[in-house]
């Protein structure tokens, strides 16, 4: 089953998948059986587009990192997405990492 987003809803049911990968056995089930559709299927999206690169990978990256709650969640985009994104095209946009990380310095978080 596929399950279209926009780009509002990628990001928080990403947030809904990673939430009840920490949850209890049930919850981890339903995730294996692909429930809830919307949030297994933005778990899938999210690394499709890191596989893929470029710009809209990296701005949906720092998206998750704006949508982060906790130092917990923060480790959770660093050890994932993040990470794969660098490792996979880390040298293309060794520039717009920089930028990001610079504006992201200079207003940070509340």
């Amino acid at each position: 089953m596929t399950v279209e987003f926009d780009a509002a809803d990628l990001v928080p049911a990403w947030w809904k998948y990673q939430r009840l990968a920490r949850g209890g056995r049930s919850e981890r089930k339903a995730l294996e059986l692909g429930e809830p559709a919307d949030a297994v299927a933005a778990s899938e999206a999210i690394y499709e587009l890191v596989d893929q690169g470029g710009q809209e990978a990296l701005a949906l990256v720092a998206a998750l990192v704006d949508g982060a709650e906790s130092d917990d969640d923060l480790g959770r985009v660093g050890a994932g997405p993040l990470e794969d994104l660098l490792v996979r095209h880390g040298a293309s946009l060794v520039d717009e990492v920089d930028d990001l990380a610079r504006e992201t310095r200079a207003s940070p978080r509340p």
